[in-house]
């Protein structure tokens, strides 16, 4: 793979012992996504996934619960962890990204407010 920030870029055989490497669009390097273009939103994709994957498990699995200290707990340790790990290296700068992460929460307050029947504005579209 070869990083770059243009439009054109440079593509050079890589080889190793004179077998050449095979060209990847994307690798996984200590849970982080990267792209050639280094652009986050591959990682964010499978970030978001996983988290809302996690949000549905705790649903389907909570829908007895009456304490909030019990669902935040479960909403730190499962779900928020996923998506804020290794935040300093990805952190998402376009607002596009950003929102995207928020529905995960936006999606999390409203099952609890309903749950716990508090009285929740819906969140904006």
């Amino acid at each position: 793979m070869t990083f770059h920030r243009k439009r054109i870029h440079i593509i050079f055989p890589y080889s190793l012992n004179g077998s050449p490497l095979e060209r990847v669009s994307s690798v996984k390097d200590l849970g982080i996504y990267l792209t050639p273009s280094l652009s986050f939103e591959h990682h964010i994709n499978i970030t978001v996934g996983k988290a809302l994957k996690v949000l549905g498990f705790i649903k389907r699995n909570t829908s007895l619960f009456t304490s909030s200290t019990c669902l935040r707990s479960l909403y730190f340790s499962l779900v928020r962890s996923i998506l804020e790990y290794g935040i300093v290296v990805w952190h998402p700068y376009l607002a596009k990204d950003q929102l995207r992460l928020e529905r995960v929460q936006n999606r999390f307050l409203s099952y609890a407010a309903f749950l716990l029947k508090i009285v929740h504005p819906p969140p904006a579209p």
